[in-house]
């Protein structure tokens, strides 16, 4: 019976597997077909401009890096603790991170609107600013309530839902972390940024920088520190993230508004 319920999970597994390959696909050639009808404007006759293709591939490959490196090291730490702690330490630790993280919907949904509109101004400095700063202002209104209420509440909220025992534990991991997810929440609008203005470089060498330090750094705090030293580890690393994405984002409205004021200086 054993034999035979592994062999059907396999099966089933693999249909899974095949089943999502097959939707890839489909999802792949009705974007193909869209963009070469509605923005690319190419066809087979046509053929393709191979220097548009290049700096596409070489933006492509930026971003691929960075949506390797950014899941890496949201899921590492759980890894690292299963490995020093044991399952027990991953459920007291993920249950609260999965309850913050998912107030990145909030800015993932802003920037997903916003990003045609960076891309569409690429050196349009003031238009960019102003798209920038509502983006802020509203992830802030739309979070600040929310992060409130799991910040004063969160013991509450973790005995109501699990137990009191767990919550003694997962209440402190959630306070420490709200606070690094609620101000790396703002930092998806510089990333947003950075990648739709063609500057995906940045995004992704400021996650290579990441990943080595935040190893260092987690295997040190867990070491000494526990769950506790975990979750530090984690907000800090979001924090740092936040102030980088910022810091390239500004650095890019500076380079954009010198080369603006060229041609005003030559005149």
């Amino acid at each position: 019976v054993q034999r035979y319920l592994t062999t059907l999970c396999i099966v089933d597994l693999l249909l899974i597997i095949i089943g999502l390959v097959i939707i890839r696909v489909i999802f792949y050639l009705v974007h193909k077909a869209t963009a070469q009808k509605l923005v690319l404007e190419i066809s087979q006759s046509d053929g393709y401009d191979w220097d548009e293709m290049k700096l596409a591939l070489n933006l492509g490959a930026w971003i691929t890096l960075t949506n390797i490196i950014s899941p890496l090291m949201g899921y590492l730490d759980r890894f690292v603790i299963l490995a020093m702690l044991g399952p027990k330490a991953v459920a007291y630790y993920v249950t609260p991170q999965e309850i913050v993280t998912k107030l990145w919907i909030i800015p993932g949904a802003v920037t997903s609107a916003v990003f045609p509109v960076f891309s569409q101004h690429t050196t349009d400095n003031q238009a960019n600013i102003k798209f920038f700063a509502r983006s802020l202002w509203l992830i802030l209104i739309s979070l600040l309530p929310i992060v409130t209420i799991l910040y004063l509440y969160s013991h509450e909220i973790m005995s109501l839902w699990i137990s009191e025992d767990f919550a003694v534990v997962s209440a402190p991991i959630i306070k420490i972390m709200i606070i690094g997810i609620f101000i790396n929440c703002f930092s998806h609008v510089p990333f947003t940024y950075l990648q739709a203005t063609g500057n995906a470089n940045l995004t992704a060498i400021i996650q290579v920088i990441q990943l080595p330090v935040f190893i260092g750094a987690l295997y040190f705090s867990l070491s000494k520190f526990g769950l506790i030293g975990a979750a530090y580890a984690f907000s800090i690393r979001i924090l740092c993230d936040a102030i980088l994405m910022f810091t390239a984002a500004f650095r890019c409205f500076l380079i954009n508004k010198s080369l603006s004021l060229k041609p005003l200086a030559r005149e």
